[in-house]
């Protein structure tokens, strides 16, 4: 702001304040607008549209609603080989069970403590035969 004059800037403030209210146009058409004298008695001029382009920098409000948003990369499930070195350091596998309830549903969770490997299974109740799937679920991950 420095280097203007008040009357500079509380034109440039009185630029900002149509340009938001006619919509955020492009800076190209505001001065388009401002030239052809489509608004009647506006005491905005060009010179106070680009002053408040230099002084305020672009408007955020009119950044965020046109900035489009990138696509993110698809990330691919794959499968990596466990190095020989890790299998034979990790042959006998501790796993911890657990039965537990989030918002009312059973889940079944474990942990290997060996290689801290976690797993939760969804169980539609809790009976044995469910228990025993839950498990064969768990136990065909680690093999």
């Amino acid at each position: 702001m420095m280097g203007y004059t008040p009357r500079q800037l509380e034109d440039a403030k009185a630029a900002r304040k149509l340009y938001r209210a006619i919509g955020s146009p492009s800076l190209a058409n505001m001065k388009m607008i401002l030239k052809q004298n489509l608004i009647e008695d506006c005491t905005v001029t060009t010179k106070d549209v680009e002053t408040a382009e230099r002084v305020f920098g672009p408007d955020v409000g009119t950044l965020k609603e046109k900035t489009i948003r990138k696509k993110s990369h698809v990330v691919k499930n794959g499968f990596i080989e466990i190095p020989p070195e890790i299998l034979e350091q990790h042959q006998d596998l501790v796993l911890e069970i657990d039965l537990v309830f989030v918002n009312g549903m059973p889940m079944w969770t474990s942990i290997d403590t060996t290689i801290k490997f976690r797993s939760l299974v969804p169980l539609k109740d809790q009976t044995a035969k469910e228990l025993y799937k839950s498990l064969d679920v768990v136990l065909r991950k680690h093999n």
